[in-house]
């Protein structure tokens, strides 16, 4: 963890992945800062980076995941993680995957959520905005 005003290392790594880490993205959850990673070991990691420590066990991903972005649904964080074609919508609260899997038809590296809250996804030579 860097301080991006002093440019100086502020902490040490959050170690856990076995393997490496393909992707990360920022949220607050209940007014404290998160990161949730993804990685080669097909888990998806939540870490409270008040206290860099991981908040419960790693969840299980459909593969390795390549791309991360977070967002709230009715309040609550969750996160949505691709790999390949497949994008996976995960409530952070109850640490479960929810709804069905989104397949898209290009492999996806990256994801992100606009400020209405719909689904960006990019891959290949395509970027798809999802409906609400």
């Amino acid at each position: 963890m860097w301080d991006l005003i002093t440019g100086e290392q502020v902490a040490g790594p959050l170690t856990g992945h076995e393997g490496m880490v393909c992707a990360v993205a920022t949220a607050e959850i209940e007014g404290r800062p998160h990161v949730v990673t993804t990685g080669d070991d097909a888990t998806v990691r939540l870490w409270d980076l008040s206290i860099r420590r991981p908040v419960g066990k790693p969840m299980r991903a459909y593969d390795s995941m390549r791309a991360v972005a977070m967002t709230a649904v009715d309040g609550r964080p969750h996160a949505i993680t691709a790999s390949a074609s497949v994008a996976e919508v995960w409530d952070l609260t109850t640490r479960e995957q929810v709804g069905r899997e989104l397949i898209f038809p290009s492999g996806i590296s990256a994801l992100a959520v606009a400020s209405d809250g719909r689904l960006v996804v990019g891959g290949g030579e395509l970027v798809v905005l999802a409906r609400r």
